[in-house]
């Protein structure tokens, strides 16, 4: 509780933060999302974490989410590395599971009228099937799509699926979209528009010769 939490700060030395002199603890999410707090708890935070309310972190638009969301992308993605285990319930409205999908068309709308330019060549829209399942259905035989893995932000729940289930670096992007939920095949201009026109858009990889049977490449991971 707030209260609870100002008692135990004075207390502290300047240099000190709260997670530091009491590392395992009970804290709410929304005491320590905040980007002061979060910074010194992201450095002081012990190997072991349990998350409850999970779904009230899923990545969005809202600024509380995306304050939850980023701290547990941070926990997740940071060193040390940590053991995470994430506590759900389904609202009893089921509202969270519907949390509307986002719109790319009006993101996407303003490069597409650039075709006869040849600045966007094709999208792949991510759904069952994953990157290697949906990306050759956009490709020319001749060439594969080389993904660098690193170079955008997976989501938190994914590495808990995964680690609930056992589940293979491979079976992860074979069944689930990983945090892309939309691809753009653009040359060097279009990729240009995209980034500096669509939130969150980020270059994620790179059109090359097909040497093989796969079309899909995973590199860096």
């Amino acid at each position: 509780r707030t209260g609870t939490a100002t008692r135990l700060e004075r207390g502290l030395r300047p240099d000190e933060s709260v997670f530091e002199r009491y590392p395992n603890t009970v804290v709410s999410l929304d005491y320590i999302k905040a980007d002061r707090r979060r910074s010194d708890f992201l450095r002081a935070c012990p190997e072991f974490v349990i998350v409850d309310e999970a779904h009230t972190c899923a990545r969005s638009n809202t600024s509380a989410r995306h304050q939850r969301y980023a701290l547990l992308n941070g926990l997740a993605s940071g060193e040390p590395k940590r053991h995470m285990v994430f506590l759900t319930a389904t609202p009893h409205s089921g509202d969270e599971l519907m949390v509307r999908h986002r719109a790319y068309y009006p993101l996407l709308a303003p490069c597409l009228g650039q075709q006869d330019q040849g600045q966007v060549k094709a999208l792949c829209h991510v759904t069952g099937g994953g990157l290697p399942g949906k990306m050759p259905s956009i490709l020319p035989d001749a060439v594969a799509a080389e993904f660098q893995i690193g170079s955008w932000n997976i989501p938190p729940i994914f590495g808990a699926v995964q680690w609930a289930g056992g589940i293979s670096d491979a079976e992860m992007y074979r069944v689930f979209n990983m945090g892309l939920g939309m691809v753009a095949v653009c040359d060097a201009d279009g990729a240009a528009a995209l980034l500096a026109g669509v939130p969150d858009a980020v270059a994620v990889g790179r059109i090359v010769e097909r040497t093989g049977s796969a079309q899909t490449i995973l590199a860096g991971g």
